[in-house]
C-alpha cells in the first residue's frame, strides 16, 4: 500500500499542471451547453438515435445510458430510443437499421482517431442507405460527428457531406472519454444528467488525490489488494459481479478499462464481467470449487 504513494504524487502533479486532462475534466462545465443543445435537437427531432462507434467510442456512453430509469430502447413518448451499433456483423447491423425510419432517425458517429475501420464502414453504409431518401440538407441535419481535431478520414467525410463535427478532447484516450462528449452526449439523449455525472467524477478524483496517506485513498487500497493478490497468491483473474441489471453495460466498460490499461509487459490480471444472480447458475461451481486464482468484486443496491 505504501508503494502507491509515488504514483499518487505523480497523479497530483499531473492534475495540477494539466498533463492528464482527464483529471481536470470533471470540474469543467463550459462544454456542457454545446452538448445540451445537440441533445435537445435530437430529442425534439427523432424517434431513434443510432450511435456508431466501437471500443471507447461506445462502451462508456452505453454504460452511462443504461443508468437511466428507463432502459436503453425506451418508448418514444419518453424520448428517442438510443441504439448502440458497435460491431460490423452484417446480419445484426442490417436488421437493426431495417427497423429505423431514416426520416425520424439521428446518427452520432464517434471515432477518436477518425480512422477506425469498423466505424467508417458503419458510417458509409448508413449514409448510403439514406442518400436515396433524403436531401443533402436533411442528411446534414441527421448526422453529428465526434472525432479528433485535425486531418483524418472521418473528418474528411464529414466535410464531403457537410456534416457538423464536435471535437474529441485532445489528450484523452478513447477508453477514458466517457466524461467527454463521447459518452455524455448519448447519455444526455438517453436522459442522464451530465452535470451530475461530472460532479460525481470530481468527488471520486478528490477523494483519491486529496487523501493524506495511501490508506485513506480507496483507489490506492484497491490497487494494493489487486497487485498483492497477484504477486503473493497467484490471483490472475478479477471478476466484477454486479447484482444490478443497469450495471451490465458498466461491467463491459470496466473490462475494457482494466484490460487495455493494465495488460502490459507480461503483467495484468484478466478481467471478467459476471452478472448476479444469473451467473450463480452458470459460473458459481467454477468460482467456488475451481482454481483459487480469482478476485471477486460484488456490487449491490444500497
Amino acid at each position: 500500500l505504501e508503494s502507491t504513494g509515488p504514483a499518487l504524487d505523480r497523479l497530483r502533479t499531473a492534475r495540477d499542471d494539466g498533463t492528464i486532462p482527464l483529471l481536470n475534466l470533471p470540474e469543467n462545465t463550459a462544454d456542457l451547453e454545446e452538448m445540451e443543445e445537440v441533445a435537445a435537437r435530437y430529442l425534439e427531432s427523432f424517434d431513434d438515435v443510432a450511435v456508431l462507434g466501437i471500443g471507447g467510442s461506445s462502451l462508456g456512453g452505453k454504460a452511462l445510458a443504461a443508468l437511466t430509469e428507463m432502459p436503453v430502447g425506451r418508448a418514444p413518448l419518453d424520448g428517442p430510443r438510443v441504439h448502440f451499433f458497435d460491431n460490423i456483423d452484417p446480419h445484426n447491423f442490417d436488421q437493426g437499421l431495417r427497423h429505423l425510419d431514416p426520416v425520424r432517425t439521428g446518427f452520432l458517429v464517434i471515432s477518436k482517431s477518425g480512422g477506425s475501420a469498423e466505424t467508417l464502414s458503419q458510417f458509409l453504409h448508413c449514409v448510403s442507405a439514406v442518400q436515396d431518401i433524403l436531401t443533402a440538407d436533411q442528411i446534414s441535419e441527421r448526422f453529428t460527428i465526434i472525432t479528433d481535431p485535425g486531418e483524418n478520414p472521418l473528418r474528411r467525410l464529414a466535410t464531403r457531406f457537410a456534416l457538423p463535427v464536435l471535437d474529441h478532447i485532445a489528450g484523452i484516450g478513447g477508453r477514458f472519454a466517457a466524461l467527454s462528449n463521447v459518452g455524455l452526449l448519448p447519455a444526455l439523449i438517453s436522459g442522464v444528467d451530465a452535470a451530475a455525472v461530472r460532479a460525481g467524477a470530481a468527488e471520486v478524483i478528490a477523494s483519491a488525490l486529496n487523501a493524506d496517506k495511501p490508506g485513506d485513498c480507496p483507489a490506492a487500497v484497491g490497487a494494493a489488494l489487486s497487485v498483492s493478490l497477484d504477486r503473493v497468491q497467484g490471483v490472475n483473474t478479477t471478476v466484477l459481479m454486479p447484482y444490478i441489471e443497469r450495471l451490465a453495460e458498466f461491467g463491459l466498460w470496466y473490462r475494457q478499462l482494466w484490460a487495455e490499461s493494465l495488460g502490459k509487459d507480461g503483467h495484468g490480471m484478466t478481467p471478467v464481467r459476471s452478472m448476479g444472480a444469473v451467473d450463480q447458475h452458470s459460473q458459481l461451481q467454477l468460482y467456488l470449487d475451481g482454481p483459487r486464482d480469482k478476485m471477486f468484486t460484488l456490487l449491490f443496491n444500497a
